[in-house]
């Protein structure tokens, strides 16, 4: 994981990427010598595991930054499924069983809440103070563009502007 000083994420991002466009080529020649079952295992190994790394950090930097990520991973998917091009997204993390960044993003962090919830101190210990909680409200602030909200029992991500974060009254 590279991280840079202004916690812009750019710099882990573009290490995702040049790591999984130096085997795009492979895998599109690939394609045609393996069974399905074969490439979804190599897209779980090789594709999946690197996109997931630290992925509760470095998406949540912009949109804009994560867009060369994701439309990566939509065409090294639409490879190793030997589909065309014009092939829904939806459709082709359907048949994979898994989500895009920004979704799995927001998966990875429920679960991340999850755990603090249900079994924090199997949490390691850096993870006492990223939580405030007050009354019947967990808050987590993701820097910069998301608080997640955890109000009886209920969990929603709402946007935070210019570090506004709602108080609990």
């Amino acid at each position: 994981m590279s991280i840079d000083s202004d916690l812009k994420w750019q710099s882990n991002i573009d290490l995702v990427y040049s790591r999984l466009l130096k085997s795009t080529g492979i895998f599109h020649k690939l394609r045609c010598y393996l069974k399905v079952n074969v490439l979804r295992l190599l897209y779980f190994a090789f594709v999946h595991s690197q996109i997931s790394y630290g992925i509760e950090a470095y998406a949540s930097t912009c949109h804009a930054r994560l867009n060369k990520l994701c439309v990566l991973n939509n065409k090294i998917s639409r490879i190793l499924q030997n589909k065309p091009p014009r092939t829904p997204v939806v459709q082709l993390y359907q048949s994979y069983n898994t989500l895009p960044i920004p979704t799995l993003h927001h998966f990875q962090l429920l679960c991340l809440v999850f755990k603090y919830l249900n079994h924090n101190k199997k949490l390691p210990t850096i993870f006492a103070n990223f939580f405030t909680r007050t009354l019947d409200l967990l808050m987590i602030s993701i820097y910069p563009v998301l608080i997640l909200y955890v109000e009886s029992d209920v969990l929603s991500l709402k946007p935070a502007f210019c570090g506004m974060i709602w108080r609990h009254n």
